[in-house]
């Protein structure tokens, strides 16, 4: 049994999955709540409910109509569809379109006004409706709803669905409210039907004697004979027979499914039956209420007490007993004998056996009219009461005392204390005045509730007698009640530092950041009291900013629209600030994409532009240039736009920006798509640093319900990963438990969203899944969909718009107790208003915690302490560690003193404390750089360092590595770089600290290079760098050698080419050597190190003459053809062909390399080879004619070492070649194999190696498949095309083409006729192609190598093994030594199907393991008694094995 799966975690997490599926822990998740929604999280993630996405749970977040749909529908295992074609937003191609059909069919979902809204954010009172229907409560006694301040408020459709929740326990409310207008997170939802439905049974499942809770069951076979179910037992939709012989349910028996009929026996269900579906009933029933138009049969014997019908068209039928019939719905018909059945008031067509029952009336089956009377019966009742949960009881605070110094008032149990309060006279205040209650001087306590001390307040833990002021001669005494001791709490810790509540928050106010006076960032409140005082002025300026594309060269410019209608509008945009290059804190600024905002470019140069045409409105823009300071690369940004409004008050603006590379990242398929099968894509254009830029991963196709056409979302990890810069896989593989996304046939489009980069996709076919099918099936697909709707604020061009985020508010517990204390003695202050409001419609409290905790104390827990009195200090429970229990939200957001919000705080900020700042010394090359910490804190934060880490290294600093002593932290010098170094520091309770410090270089002195050693013979030349101990080579970066005015780079050796010249560096650092250094002359070297500002330079000079080689050809053949002169060289040196520059009378040529793939332009020039006569390779030059004349021309020749070259061409003839003949000795090829490799691009490609086949290899003419014709090649790269390469040197051709399942033929095509026809079919996963020759010809019947007579074929071996595979077939093994033969296998019958290559997972296939002599065959042949499989091969006689069902090989 699935104990305690509740169907509420399926609405918490990002996907649901399979029965079979790997369950996962909440260790697994890096955002895994520890709050009120821990428990059932952690009970959906360890059942296998939820997978979650990218490492996290989920837990928070608004849902939409439709994904509450899709939840509902898996959650009853909907089936049924109905027709949308009424709704006018019920889009066919949405992923949600089949869940509508069904929660429609279902009556979860109705609509209104022709429309269903699926993508709107589902508030509280609609979630209440649907779980309503769902569970068929609809009728409540809608007066519960005045138990709630805002009862009133729930719409009139709602009202009876959701008094029916609160009537049966499964709402409570908040505070004394409903909040019916909210949008409901899915924690939140799940908390609820996780009350109403904690358990749910499968087929597989073994359910206890006794169920405590509500039980839904999803799959046929469940067995529940004899089980006692404390709860309601809701058998799903989906559901086509069910037996509860036996079965006892304490509440209600919901029969939303059960096609083929559910059996009841001795059947108890305390609170009755309610059915749509037809069911036969057995035993004794007390009552049931038929909802549906279904059939009731009553077998013999059977006894029912009252049918309840509201379903048109329902009938009852049998031979059994049944007491009384209500029709509240037309067309009942009811035949069971003796049944008394009554018509309620404006129904017809009721029938009574051959009786019409008219409305308002009752007759009998089988009996005479009784006339006149009506019988209510069946009605169910339903169980549970109300509680109000969340709310506070208020003690009677007594009124407001008036005297003339200050009015006095007790205020018991605000939420945040309990208080006496003085309100002072216009003449008074705090300062001057000594407060005595209960004859103690109490004036050290009392704290200010407002900013002028006219409003203070003192903390209570119990109830005070009198208060007396003094205040210069005046003395005013207010009694207050019976005395109890110790009324003024004077000790620490009242309350505690901090409370923790959580609730939606609109996704930009989350993220939005609000600035003080001073242009600082805000995070917690500045003060905890109240005046009329300006706040800081929030970020009201909404902003749009494309995504930027760059330029191909790298260049582009951000642009930033800003609404320009509004005066106040104007006159922000108006007062930024213009762009001053000397300027260190500009207008516009470039901040960090993250929760930190870290500001990296103070300056950003930028220009405006106003009254711009948008819309119907005007928009002003900001125009930021790319390539500026810390703005080089790609990805996502904020802009902080700094300006002031018309009154001249800091207004600070903070928009989303995204850059994106110019080349769009591209996939390429490196397989053939398959179902089962992990699929591999090349990744072109995706360059990134550490950290992997995909955001988003969707896949498009027949991926939905049965092959349904749908795109859902992937998971990192689980559904794909990343590999590297060039590789992306995307998981299939079932047999590693991976969900197969290619399951069905059909075209895929598989789309990835990255920062920094545009959008970019790869549509590939599946050819050999499953079919889809087209009617509806339960499936337990993920649920995976942006939720949220519109909002202001900043977005980028390809952002998903506005979003709830749930949050973790951070109260201050003096200032909501000040606010709270102001709302109590009704003074108007709109920000303490703003500050209860927060307050009022977040959670309860979820926790309290002081400063520096490290674990918090339960908010349930603490709110029931503080009402055992009129208060209870904080102080009394710090040291309770049973109920310290919380771990610290992952991020928070304070609220602040005018009702706005602080910026987000992570764990290693919120309610910490601040971290002590050391000062940074000998902070010099070749010292430990030492921490010094000072201040009364010290000790104690020292103490509480948890880690050092550094240079941002995200393992803790190995104690090694440094040594603490005293007040002092000393960092080794061993990790420390010159230049900016920082170790974060992290301490238990405090704040993290990263600090940061320059490790300062210390140079060499007066470092020189001495004169040069030249080895003319070794062609070396070598420096000593003096004065030095090697620090200045090893931080060498440049060394250039100049020669007669050109200088270049010299690298390391192998960098260049193997004649360039390179350097060589000593063991010790101190000498450098130059390698390679041949040519005469005279030379300067330059020697640039880091750190030191110049360059070391020598000069040095090779003695002897330059020596140029000859030309290697200096009479090369000449020909025009098609157009193009060519220069035939022969067999040449590489180091003279590939450094050439060409002139043709005297006018420069430029090289074209793409030529012949393109034709040659003007003054152009190419090399190209093809085979000479005697197989060598001859070096064409081939130029354009554009420079020649009529008369003769002069080419001239020039490379580097080499005498230059001159030949004149005649333009009018050019001059032949004659080809040469093939000689008649050439034979084609007998043997062949295959083999599948990767070119040098990483592109896959098939190689056919032939034997003794140079000569006919340099005879190929061309190359066919499948009838089309293959192009040659250059080189061994493929790229994105077809084509083939023939290599000489290793008698193989090199192919890419797409080859098929079944047999095609590839000719290769050869001078005199001598033509090879070849059979070529698709290997299985990762196995080279099946070859075999089919035909050969010749031209020349003296060829040695073709024949009319075929070689004796050899005798097929035997199998060493036949076995059945544990997944779907079967398993011949022939050995490694018989691999030759399993190579050869060119075709296979099973019981006389063919069976074709390819994978033994499909249908009439197999594949073959040619390494280890292994032939798989897929099962779907064979029959139950023996099988016959005949085995083809090439060369080897056809093999006959007989196979019985089970695996043996029969005699």
């Amino acid at each position: 049994m699935n104990k305690k799966r509740p169907l509420a975690m399926l609405l918490a997490g990002a996907m649901l999955l399979p029965a079979n599926a790997f369950a996962a822990s909440p260790e697994d998740f890096t955002d895994f709540p520890t709050d009120w929604s821990a428990a059932g999280l952690r009970s959906a993630v360890q059942n296998g409910l939820l997978n979650g996405s990218n490492g996290q749970i989920n837990s928070s977040g608004l849902l939409i109509r439709a994904q509450m749909a899709a939840i509902v529908n898996r959650a009853f295992a909907a089936r049924k569809t109905a027709d949308l074609s009424v709704y006018s937003d019920a889009n066919t191609s949405a992923w949600y379109y089949n869940d509508l059909e069904l929660a429609v069919a279902m009556r979860t979902f109705q609509g209104a006004n022709g429309k269903l809204n699926p993508e709107a954010p589902i508030t509280r009172e609609e979630a209440f409706v649907v779980l309503a229907r769902a569970f068929a409560l609809e009728s409540g006694d809608t007066s519960v709803l005045n138990n709630y301040t805002d009862g009133a408020s729930v719409s009139a459709w709602a009202r009876s669905s959701v008094a029916a929740l609160i009537e049966n326990g499964y709402v409570n409310g908040a505070n004394g409210k409903l909040n019916p207008k909210n949008s409901i997170t899915r924690a939140e939802f799940a908390k609820v039907i996780s009350e109403m439905a904690s358990t749910y049974a499968d087929a597989d499942d073994s359910l206890s004697s006794t169920v405590d809770g509500s039980v839904i069951v999803r799959e046929n076979d469940v067995s529940l004979s004899g089980k006692t179910i404390n709860g309601d037992l809701i058998i799903a939709d989906g559901v086509s027979r069910i037996d509860l012989t036996g079965v006892t349910i304490t509440g209600r028996i919901v029969l939303r499914g059960g096609g083929s009929g559910v059996t009841f026996k001795d059947t108890k269900a305390g609170k009755g039956i309610i059915a749509n579906t037809d069911i036969a009933v057995s035993g004794s029933v007390d009552s049931i209420t038929v909802t549906q138009g279904a059939a009731i049969t009553v077998n013999s014997g059977a006894s029912v007490g009252s049918i309840n019908i509201s379903a048109e068209g329902a009938k009852i039928t049998g031979a059994g007993k049944v007491e009384t019939v209500k029709a509240n719905a037309d067309n009942v018909t009811v035949s069971t004998s003796g049944t008394k059945v009554t018509a309620a008031n404006g129904v017809s067509g009721v029938k009574a056996g051959n009786k019409s029952v008219a409305a308002g009336k009752t007759e009998t089956v089988g009996a005479a009219a009784s006339g006149g009377g009506s019988s209510s019966g069946g009605s169910s009742s339903s169980g549970g009461g109300s509680s109000s949960g969340g709310g506070s009881s208020s003690a009677d605070s007594g009124s407001t005392i008036k005297a003339e110094i200050a009015d006095a008032k007790v205020i018991a149990h605000t939420e945040a204390g309990s208080y006496l309060t003085l309100t002072f006279g216009k003449d008074f205040s705090l300062t001057g005045t000594t407060i005595i209650v209960d004859g103690a001087d109490v004036t050290r306590y009392a704290s200010k509730v407002t900013d002028d001390g006219k409003i203070v307040k003192l903390p209570l833990t119990a109830q005070p007698g009198s208060v007396t002021l003094k205040n210069g001669n005046k003395t005013q005494t207010t009694a207050l009640g019976t005395a109890e001791a110790n009324a003024v709490y004077t000790g620490e810790h009242y309350l505690p530092d901090y409370y923790v509540k959580h609730g939606p928050l609109a996704y930009w106010d989350y993220y939005l950041t609000n600035y003080d006076d001073a242009g600082k960032a805000r995070v917690l409140p500045s003060k905890t009291t109240f005046s009329v005082g300006t706040a800081a002025i929030p970020n009201e300026h909404p902003s749009y900013s494309k995504a930027t594309v760059l330029n191909a060269d790298g260049s582009g410019s951000v642009v930033i629209m800003y609404n320009y209608n509004t005066a106040e509008e104007k006159a922000w945009f108006d007062n930024i600030a213009a762009y001053n290059a000397v300027d260190s804190e500009g207008a516009v600024q470039l901040v960090a994409y993250d929760q930190y905002k870290s500001t990296w470019n103070r300056n950003l140069r930028f220009t405006v532009e106003k009254n711009v045409n948008h819309g119907s409105g005007k928009v002003a823009t900001i125009t930021i240039p790319f390539n500026q300071t810390n703005f080089t690369n790609n990805g996502r940004y904020y802009v902080r736009v700094r300006s002031t409004d018309s009154a001249g008050k800091p207004s600070v603006a903070l928009s989303s920006i995204h850059v994106q590379q110019n080349k769009k990242p591209t996939l390429r398929i490196q397989e053939n798509p398959a179902s089962k099968r992990n699929l591999h894509f090349a990744v072109d254009n995706l360059v990134y640093g550490i950290t992997s830029p995909i955001e988003e991963v969707t896949l498009t196709g027949p991926v939905g319900a049965n092959g349904a056409p749908d795109t859902i979302k992937l998971e990192n990890i689980t559904d794909y990963f990343l590999f590297s810069q060039n590789l992306f896989v995307l998981y299939n593989d079932t047999e590693n438990g991976t969900t197969d996304h290619l399951k069905y046939k059909g075209k895929y489009t598989l789309t990835i969203k990255a920062n920094g980069f545009q959008d970019f996709s790869c549509d590939f076919t599946v050819w050999n899944g499953e079919e889809p099918v087209t009617q509806s099936a339960v499936t337990f697909d993920a649920i995976s969909r942006a939720t949220g709707g519109s909002s202001s604020g900043g977005s980028s061009g390809d952002s998903s718009g506005g979003y709830a985020i749930s949050t973790d508010f951070l109260f201050d517990s003096d200032l909501i107790a000040n606010a709270l204390v102001l709302g109590q003695l009704n003074v108007e202050n709109s920000y303490a208003a703003l500050v209860r409001d927060y307050w009022n419609t977040t959670s309860t409290l979820d926790a309290v915690c002081n400063v520096k905790d490290t674990m918090y104390y339960d908010g349930t827990a603490y709110t029931t302490a503080m009402n055992k009195a009129l208060w209870v200090s904080y102080a009394e429970l710090m040291n309770d560690n049973t109920n310290r229990t919380v771990n610290p939200p992952h991020a928070t957001k304070a609220v602040l003193e005018d009702g706005l919000l602080g910026d987000i705080q992570n764990s290693s900020e919120s309610a910490r404390g601040e971290a002590v700042t050391p000062a940074v010394s000998d902070n010099q090359q070749g010292k430990d750089v030492k921490l010094t910490f000072t201040g009364e804190e010290s000790a104690e934060y020292l103490s509480k360092i948890t880690g050092l880490y550094l240079n941002g290294g995200w393992k803790p600093l190995d104690e090694k590595y440094y040594a603490m002593d005293g007040n002092t932290i000393t960092l080794k010098q061993d990790l420390l770089h010159i230049g900016s170094n920082s170790v974060r520091i992290e301490a238990s309770g405090y704040k993290t600290q990263d600090v940061a410090f320059a490790y300062e270089k210390t140079n060499e002195q007066n470092a020189a290079l001495s004169d040069a050693v030249v080895d003319k013979a070794a062609q070396t030349v070598t420096f000593t760098v003096e004065n030095s101990d090697g620090d200045f080579l090893k931080n060498l970066y440049s060394v250039t050698l100049t020669k007669d005015g050109n200088t270049s780079s010299v690298w390391t050796m192998g960098v260049g080419g193997s004649d360039s010249v390179y350097y060589s560096l000593s063991d010790d650092y101190t000498t450098i050597t130059l390698h390679n250094v041949k040519d005469p002359g005279s030379y300067s070297v330059s020697v640039k190190a880091n750190y030191y500002d110049n360059a070391l330079t020598k000069e040095f000079a090779v003695e002897g003459e330059v020596v140029q080689n000859p030309v290697p050809n200096s009479n090369p053949t000449v020909e025009l053809k098609d157009g193009v002169y060519k220069l035939h060289f022969g067999d040449v040196p590489f180091a003279w062909y590939h450094y050439t520059s060409i002139t043709v009378n005297g006018q420069s040529y430029k090289l074209n390399n793409m030529y012949p793939i393109y034709s040659l332009n003007d003054a152009q020039y190419s090399w190209t080879t093809e085979n000479a006569a005697d197989y060598s390779n001859d070096y064409i030059l081939c130029l354009s004619t554009s420079a020649f004349t009529e008369d003769n021309n002069t080419v001239t020749i020039s490379a580097d070492g080499y005498k230059d070259l001159t030949v004149t061409v005649n333009k009018a003839s050019g001059g032949t070649t004659t080809k040469p003949t093939t000689p008649s000795t050439v034979t084609v090829p007998t043997t062949v194999t295959a083999s599948s490799k990767y070119d040098n691009g990483y592109n896959p490609y098939y190689e056919l190696k032939f034997d003794n086949a140079e000569a006919w290899l340099k005879t190929v003419t061309g190359v066919t498949y499948d009838n089309k014709t293959v192009s040659p090649l250059d080189s061994l790269y493929f790229g994105y095309g077809d084509g083939y390469y023939i290599d000489t040197e290793n008698n193989t051709i090199a192919f890419h083409v797409s080859l098929g399942y079944s047999a095609k033929d590839m000719v290769i095509s050869a001078e005199n006729n001598k033509n090879l026809t070849l059979s070529i079919t698709a290997g299985g996963f990762m196995q080279p192609p099946i070859v075999s020759i089919k035909e050969n010809t010749s031209g020349d019947s003296g060829n040695s190598g073709a024949t009319d007579q075929p070689s004796a074929d050899k005798t097929a071996p035997q199998p060493t093994e036949v076995k059945k595979s544990f997944i779907s077939g079967y398993m011949i093994t022939f050995g490694s030594e018989n691999a030759d033969y399993v190579k050869a296998i060119t075709g296979i019958k099973v019981n006389n199907t063919d069976y074709k290559p390819g994978s033994f997972n499909t249908d009439n296939q197999y594949s073959s393991t040619v390494k280890t002599g292994d032939l798989s065959l897929n099962e779907t042949a064979f029959t139950e008694t023996k099988n016959t499989i005949t085995i083809h091969a090439t060369g080897y006689t056809d093999l006959t094995l007989t196979i019985t069902k089970d695996g043996k090989l029969a005699q």
